[in-house]
């Protein structure tokens, strides 16, 4: 897995860490998000994944309290920056390194691709998925038999991704 490091000064890295320390906001009434975040409990994903305040389950998967404030997915095979804007940037300061916000049209995007890879799920155009990530199978549960759980094979529609997306964008 590719990670990247950003080096501040020890009061910005403070400020940082309490944040990483905040539990997730709670999502609006009646919105996509709070349909994303019923999917959420419904579909399984928090036998895996936690989200603070929210969710306190999963202890297997990534925690994903911050997601939306993340650079990349999946091991940085999916940079949640705006592509044109992050090379531009680059070109400009001569500087890899250099990084533009994380953009919320591409996140949302790479959510859906993650969320609806591994084979088994559909992408927001409603056709069968590759994988983005070749080896990952989050929606197949047979290795949780070990522990007596029920075998799961999620499928997800394109509606519900858009929900489980639009529910993710809101852990900032």
């Amino acid at each position: 897995m590719l990670f990247r490091v950003e080096v501040v000064e020890p009061a910005e890295f403070a400020k940082w860490v309490q944040k990483q320390k905040a539990e997730a906001a709670p999502v609006a009434a009646g919105s996509k998000a709070e349909k994303g975040k019923a999917l959420f409990a419904a579909k399984s994903c928090v036998m895996c994944h936690n989200v603070g305040g929210h969710f306190g389950a999963g202890a297997f998967g990534p925690d994903l309290t911050h997601v939306a404030s993340r650079k990349s997915l999946a091991g940085a095979w999916l940079d949640n920056r705006d592509p044109a804007q992050q090379l531009a940037l680059e070109r400009k300061t001569g500087n890899t390194e250099d990084s533009v916000p994380v953009d919320p049209v591409t996140l949302k995007a790479n959510l859906i691709k993650w969320i609806g890879s591994s084979g088994v799920a559909h992408g927001a155009d409603g056709k069968p998925t590759k994988d983005v990530k070749p080896g990952n199978r989050m929606h197949y549960y047979k290795m949780f038999n070990v522990a007596g759980l029920r075998e799961t094979n999620q499928q997800f529609t394109a509606e519900e991704l858009d929900h489980l997306a639009e529910y993710l964008l809101t852990l900032k």
